[in-house]
């Protein structure tokens, strides 16, 4: 008896945590491997080595990844107005 009893909440606040993503605009065109923010801005990469920007909540996204190399990005920081991403080419 217990154990169905956990597991239906289990399953309940399973699915009300589901209900916390909302689907945005974007951004498109790859394999999100990497996400940060802070205060005002959202950043997100991609296995194709690009890195997208949003200043409204991802309604909208600018490629701010001119300059970079095509190696794929598995992760990204942002320390103050520097933002720190790592490669698997062993760049950052």
């Amino acid at each position: 008896m217990k154990t169905k009893l956990l597991a239906s909440l289990i399953l309940y606040l399973l699915r009300k945590l589901n209900a916390q993503w909302i689907q945005t605009n974007g951004p498109y065109g790859g394999q999100t491997t990497a996400i940060a923010s802070n205060a005002t801005d959202l950043f997100a990469t991609f296995s194709y080595g690009k890195i997208s920007h949003s200043i409204d909540n991802g309604i909208t996204w600018t490629d701010v990844s001119n300059g970079l190399s095509s190696d794929p990005i598995q992760c990204i920081t942002i320390n103050g107005a520097n933002i720190y991403a790592g490669t698997n080419g062993g760049h950052i």
